[in-house]
């Protein structure tokens, strides 16, 4: 995760581990946990937002990461 140091956004990235899963796809879900536990804790705080998919275009990155969302606090 990445916060924009000029407002309340905050990007999401995955990097691709190792670790095989069964299912591929559980990589997904493990993001989904990240989005899940954020929003609680933002909400926890006080702080409104919303997620949106808008690739902030930070690069370099490391081998294997790639964007996959952004919150942005209202």
């Amino acid at each position: 995760m990445v916060k924009d140091p000029s407002r309340q956004t905050y990007h999401f990235f995955m990097r691709s581990t190792k670790q095989m899963y069964y299912d591929p796809g559980l990589h997904n879900a493990d993001i989904g946990i990240a989005m899940s536990h954020f929003e609680l804790a933002a909400r926890e705080n006080g702080l409104d937002g919303r997620w949106q998919v808008s690739d902030p275009g930070l690069r370099p990155v490391p081998p294997g990461t790639e964007y996959r969302v952004s919150w942005f606090g209202a």
